[in-house]
Parts: C-alpha cells; structure tokens; sequence
C-alpha cells in the first residue's frame, strides 16, 4: 500500500508537505509546482488516503455520508446528481444503503459520524423523526414529508397543476386515480383544491382507488363507462400508462374520449405515437439544493438552520390531455435516461429547470 512517505522520498521533500499538497493542510505552505508534482506522483502510484489517519491528526476528510435506499429510478438519478455536485466541489462521498422496516437511522448515522465525515444527506426519508439527538450536527433530510424533510418536492402543487391543465381544456371534472388512500395524500390535496377553485363540488366517490377495485380491468372500465369520465389524473406515470393502455385496448380514445395526465416525469411517457402529459419530479434543483444547505450547515456550524426547501414540479404536455405532442427531432446520443429531465440535459442539452 501506498503512503505519503513513499510519496515523500520520490518527490523529494518531506512528509507534511505532502500532507499539506494532498490535504491543504493550512499550517504548511506548499508552492503550486511541488502541489502538482505530489498529485502527479500520487496518481501514478494510485495513492488511497487512509482516513482514519487524517481523523487522527486532525485533517479534513472531506467527505459527505449519504444514507438512501438500494434503488434505481429517480432515486438513482437524484443519487448521481448529488454525486456530480459533490465531486465538482472536491468532496468524496461515502454510500450506505438501507432498507425499512430494519434500519436503524440512530445507529448508521453513528457510525457514518465515526469515520470522520462533514456531514450527512439522507435520501427518501420516510417523515420518522428519530435523529433529534444529532441536531447539532450538519444533516439535511430529502424527502415527501414537509414537516421532517429539509428538501421536499410540492406534491400539493403537483396534483393542483395537473388537474387545473385539464379543467381549462373544458372538462367538468377530473377523477383521481391511485393506488390506494394512503399514499400521495399532498396530490390528493392539491386535486381537490383545483377543484375548489373553481367551485366544482367533489368527492370520495370520484376517486378511483386501484386496490379497492382488486386492480380489475373490467370494474375499472365499469367505473369510466358509468360514471361518463372524461380526464383522469393518475398519481404516478405507471399508472398512467396502465391505465391508457388498458383505453386503447377497448375502443376508448385518448384524448377524445378520456384525457390522461400522469405524475413523475419518467422517459417513458414520451415514447407512445403521442405520449402522455406528466408532472415532472425535480431531480436536479433537489440535488442542488440538498447539497447547497448542507454545506451552509458545514460551513456555518453556529448557526441555526430551519429553512425548508420546497421544489416546484414542471408540466409537461404531450398529446394524452389534448395538448399537441411536439414532432420528435433528434433521436438519443446517449442510452435513454429513467426521467424527462435527464433526457433532455444529457442528450438534447436542454435545461427544464433554470
């Protein structure tokens, strides 16, 4: 194993300069050339910091921890954006995955805390207020529970932009669909009050809960011949493609006979012949953000931090809500990315959120 000793003797000068050029350790000063020449020989020798000796004498790791769940999806992408950020900003990142109902947030923060790290993002947090007794230490939240998250998307005004897209296109009422009641209670919301606002009375009844229904074909369809539905906004965009699919399948138009608008902003809405309407999730403005107030905490140790970021979504309309689908003009440079978003940054060099 490398050391900064062996780095040392071939660079000629001792081992705190080394230290210092690896490090910016402030107590020594090192010229810019003797900085290049250490990070030179380091990177031929493919030296690895021992950490804990930097913990021991007192260096900066400059490292964040990152607690998430082992997934793909926007997850994923959220994960590299914050990744990319942090590397842009000379900072390494130490990953540990967790999984409910097992994990434990008091003991992996912990221990994440031991290995010297600045500070901690947790991804997908699940609203459970566990780690009060790390207040005092830089941790910021990203998650759907605005009360316990620091960064959160505005589910709220994702259901209230959807549904308010679809009743200026002239229908009377839009119906929800979901999985079940317990999930995106904040869309719901902002659906009802879309509603509101314009003095259209609602209720249960118009609320298509997919589990109730048992995930039936036949009673869903039951359900839209019956209750004469015209526009359906769906929680999320695999239950919009479901459900258009399930449509087409039996003679129902779209958009002529039912509107579709989905939740997400997943790629895949974009690729049927006139793609489906969707609410794009931010991934990075979420990034951005997460990381820019936990280095305000970093940076700021004294100082008390209880701003709450919260990230508007973005409407993207395509042809299921009757909008017009624009003509495809450039095919994909790179794979095709999970989120609208990503697509557009990284192969057509668009940038959705400014």
């Amino acid at each position: 194993m490398v050391t900064m000793e062996d780095i040392a003797t071939l660079a000629g000068i001792s081992q705190p300069a080394v230290s210092a050029a690896l490090n910016g350790n402030s107590k020594v000063r090192v010229s810019a050339a003797t900085r290049e020449k250490v990070l030179k020989i380091a990177k031929e020798l493919n030296y690895v910091p021992n950490v804990a000796a930097q913990m021991l004498a007192g260096g900066d790791t400059k490292t964040i921890g990152i607690l998430a769940t082992p997934t793909g999806g926007l997850q994923g992408e959220l994960l590299n954006e914050i990744f990319a950020i942090l590397t842009e900003k000379n900072y390494k990142v130490l990953l540990t995955a967790y999984s409910w109902p097992t994990f434990s947030s008091a003991s992996a923060i912990s221990e994440i805390i031991a290995r010297g790290i600045k500070g901690i993002i947790i991804l997908d947090w699940n609203g459970e207020d566990k780690i009060k007794a790390f207040s005092e230490y830089p941790i910021v939240k990203i998650g759907n529970d605005r009360i316990y998250s620091d960064v959160s998307v505005d589910l709220y005004a994702t259901g209230l932009l959807a549904t308010s897209h679809l009743l200026n296109h002239g229908h009377k009422k839009v119906h929800l669909v979901r999985v079940n009641s317990n999930v995106d209670k904040e869309r719901t919301a902002g659906w009802k009050q879309a509603h509101k606002d314009l003095g259209i009375e609602i209720s249960s009844k118009d609320i298509i809960d997919l589990r109730n229904i048992g995930g039936s074909v036949d009673k869903l369809l039951e359900i839209l011949k019956e209750k004469q539905i015209t526009a359906l906004f769906c929680h999320n965009d695999y239950i919009a493609l479901k459900v258009m699919q399930v449509c087409l399948e039996n003679g129902i138009r779209i958009p002529e006979d039912i509107a579709i608008v989905g939740c997400d902003g997943r790629s895949f809405t974009q690729s049927s012949p006139f793609g489906i309407s969707t609410m794009i999730t931010p991934i990075k403005p979420v990034a951005q953000a997460a990381v820019d107030l936990l280095l305000k905490k970093i940076e700021s140790p004294q100082e008390k931090f209880n701003e709450k970021k919260l990230i508007q979504p973005l409407f993207y309309p395509a042809g299921s809500c009757g909008c017009k689908k624009q003509k495809t003009k450039q095919l994909y440079l790179i794979n095709t990315m999970e989120s609208i978003e990503n697509d557009n940054r990284l192969n057509f060099n668009i940038e959705l959120f400014n």
